[in-house]
């Protein structure tokens, strides 16, 4: 396992970071944390829109609590979706938002604090404003952003630069090599600005990891469902298929290549995922410890590479063949 610096953090986080959106209250989701701990996971994400009447932050905050272990792990939460329904939401709302997690959570702070969704309605200067209230409060250690355009997450860094003491420390953004869309503006953008990146569903919700989109499933209208069919295509299959021959030829899990690739992408710190067993969880931290070949990353990128639309794929054929 390797761990990277979380700017303004004590702790450094662990490349893998365990995602708790379904987590809950039971015996086996405790077991769960208590695995990916022995694993080296120290780095645990959430939300406050997870799980029925926020059972996501409840659930951690628990599990943190009775193992005595606070100082020993980093837990980032995010807000702003919750917000939507406020006819004006401002730096009280997103404040309010902080201090309500930290009571779910059972801890003082929050080492890293996210806007969760670009807000149309709610200024970045409000965001920012907030944010910087918090770090010196000492309520929150570092801050991000998520599932933010280019264009709002390069304005959020130009207004830090000039308000705030520190920068932002990670972008959270959906990225595998199923969904490659970011690398039109955003990979750039955090390579130039030096912002780390975590990536959440790194296996697609299990098509990186070689599992079958069920044919008739019991509930077609799930979320999980519709994300699993759109994604089934023939470029899906095409990159299904070099996965699995590199799987036989290197005798590596495809999802242990599937993760592999996302870790040593160079704007790449942080992979978010979840597990639905232990035998998951320990085959998916696995991946920490290997490398893939350059030819194998090569195959993966060359069969994932996306149709970045124009004018950015003339662009890359433009620079490319000079």
């Amino acid at each position: 396992m390797k761990y990277y610096t979380l700017h303004g953090c004590p702790l450094q986080a662990s490349s893998h970071c365990f995602g708790c959106m379904h987590l809950t209250t039971t015996d086996d989701d405790s077991l769960m944390l208590d695995c990916a701990r022995d694993l080296g996971i120290n780095f645990f994400d959430t939300a406050d829109v997870y799980g029925n009447e926020n059972l996501s932050e409840k659930a951690l905050g628990t599990w943190s609590h009775l193992r005595h272990n606070r100082s020993n792990i980093l837990i980032s939460t995010k807000c702003g979706i919750a917000l939507k329904g406020l006819a004006s939401p401002d730096r009280s709302s997103i404040i309010e938002s902080a201090h309500n997690s930290l009571k779910r959570l059972q801890t003082d702070y929050i080492d890293l604090y996210f806007i969760h969704i670009e807000h149309n309605r709610l200024p970045e200067e409000e965001i920012l404003e907030a944010f910087d209230l918090l770090i010196r409060q000492g309520k929150i250690l570092s801050y991000g952003a998520s599932n933010y355009s280019a264009r709002r997450l390069e304005k959020s860094t130009t207004l830090a630069k000039s308000r705030l003491p520190q920068q932002h420390s990670c972008f959270q953004a959906h990225y595998n090599l199923l969904e490659r869309s970011i690398e039109r503006e955003h990979i750039q953008l955090l390579l130039e600005k030096n912002i780390p990146l975590a990536c959440w569903s790194p296996l697609a919700k299990g098509l990186l990891a070689d599992r079958k989109v069920p044919p008739s499933p019991s509930d077609s209208s799930s979320p999980r469902y519709r994300y699993q069919v759109s994604y089934n295509t023939p470029k899906h299959q095409l990159l299904i298929e070099t996965l699995s021959s590199l799987s036989k030829q290197l005798q590596i899990p495809v999802s242990t290549l599937s993760i592999s690739w996302l870790l040593q992408h160079p704007a790449v710190r942080w992979i978010v995922f979840g597990a639905s067993s232990l035998q998951q969880l320990k085959e998916n931290t696995n991946a920490a410890n290997y490398t893939l070949p350059p030819e194998a990353f090569n195959d993966l990128s060359n069969a994932s590479m996306p149709d970045l639309g124009y004018p950015y794929d003339g662009i890359a054929r433009f620079n490319t063949d000079r």
